[in-house]
């Protein structure tokens, strides 16, 4: 149900941070967000940052690009052309002492590594604990291949040659809204329900539930109460453009 659900949306949304944001709110069983990377890959074995959810925007700014060759187990996925999963114990962490941690990296057990098309490539970090088991590499493998269809379907690859890309606004704690999350921010601060929301867009209930809390999580805010007593409505709907999205 899980991935027909992400099959269905994905065949609608062209935004491709709200598509990486819809995976890693929806793609866990256990119903707890993931942490979703999506990177592409130079000749020089470079990757690329272009889109993510669950990373802080520092972290982005220090990470938007590394070498492969200092992520082992991203290169044996992409260099097999298969994916891995891996609970993120102690012989994990060893493996990467050196690169950059995050605040709560301790609430992440699993990291599932995923090549993507022949230049592309993504880690999905989940909060429950996963063995490398079969069942587990069916479910992620068919996640991969909905992504992979996804990214195929937009052009992404051609997109980023090009240097095209869409606009999405920024508001003063660094959080960029997709478009279609800029939209639901203004008919919240019309005072409309996510029920109405949902009308209005044509979208479920639940998903607007979830974009919602998207929003109040990129402003820094607690909640829709919150959101209306502060003054972040104004600045994030004046602030301006900017271009980071494929």
């Amino acid at each position: 149900m899980r991935l027909s659900n992400i099959a269905n949306y994905l065949t609608l949304e062209r935004d491709l941070s709200a598509a990486v944001q819809f995976v890693a709110l929806n793609a866990c069983e256990s119903g707890l967000p993931c942490r979703f990377y999506v990177s592409r890959l130079n000749s020089d074995l470079t990757l690329h940052h272009i889109a993510s959810f669950g990373f802080s925007e520092e972290f982005i700014a220090l990470n938007s690009k590394f070498s492969l060759l200092t992520n082992p187990l991203l290169n044996q996925a992409i260099q097999s052309e298969k994916l891995l999963v891996r609970p993120r114990d102690e012989a994990y962490r060893r493996e990467f002492k050196d690169l950059v941690s995050l605040d709560d990296d301790s609430k992440w057990e699993t990291t599932i590594f995923m090549p993507l098309l022949p230049n592309f490539a993504s880690t999905l970090s989940t909060q429950m604990k996963m063995e490398d088991r079969e069942e587990s590499h069916e479910y992620f493998g068919l996640l991969q291949s909905i992504f992979n269809l996804y990214i195929q379907r937009m052009g992404v690859h051609e997109n980023h040659n090009n240097g095209r890309a869409s606009k999405t606004k920024e508001n003063r704690m660094g959080a960029k809204l997709s478009e279609r999350q800029e939209l639901i921010l203004e008919m919240i601060k019309d005072g409309m329900t996510n029920s109405s929301i949902a009308n209005r867009m044509g979208y479920s209930e639940s998903l607007i539930r979830q974009e919602s809390m998207a929003i109040y999580q990129k402003l820094g805010v607690d909640g829709r109460r919150d959101l209306v007593r502060s003054d972040l409505l104004d600045e994030s709907s004046d602030d301006e453009s900017h271009g980071i999205q494929t």
